[in-house]
């Protein structure tokens, strides 16, 4: 994905940036990308699942989870933003039973509400559409 900053002009280049920061500003890790390269984004997670021993959970992750097709919208779909979003896998909850503190770990959930709404602000503040995917399944 070298070639990716060619291909944008750079009042393209700065809202991208400054997209990214907003991300980080929020604890999470984004980028945007051009559909141009999906193919290439195919190529490397198959590259990724020939060369690597994946567990079961990510094996679903790769095979079940990626979609490299772009559903057909009202609007032109020019990128794809990618969202990591950072919680911890677990977090300690202290019970107390029959007055003694008991330890425990709890998974943690993300909470996509948020990442949903402060991109949803960036976006549309720029006159941008954009459509939620979630848990996009693999085409047939």
């Amino acid at each position: 994905m070298s070639d990716y900053k060619i291909h944008m002009t750079g009042r393209v280049i700065k809202m991208k940036n400054e997209f990214e920061k907003v991300a980080t500003q929020h604890g999470d890790r984004l980028k945007v990308i051009s559909i141009e390269h999906l193919k290439e984004l195919r190529e490397i997670t198959e590259d990724f699942k020939e060369q690597e021993e994946l567990n079961d959970f990510q094996k679903w992750i790769i095979n079940e989870l990626y979609q490299f097709e772009i559903p057909e919208e009202e609007f032109k779909i020019n990128s794809i933003i990618l969202v990591a979003i950072h919680h911890p896998f677990y977090a300690k909850v202290d019970f107390i039973v029959e007055g003694k503190k008991k330890t425990f770990l709890s998974l943690v959930r993300s909470d996509f509400n948020k990442t949903e709404e402060y991109i949803r602000k960036f976006t549309g503040e720029r006159g941008y559409s954009i459509k939620e995917e979630k848990n996009c399944r693999s085409k047939d």
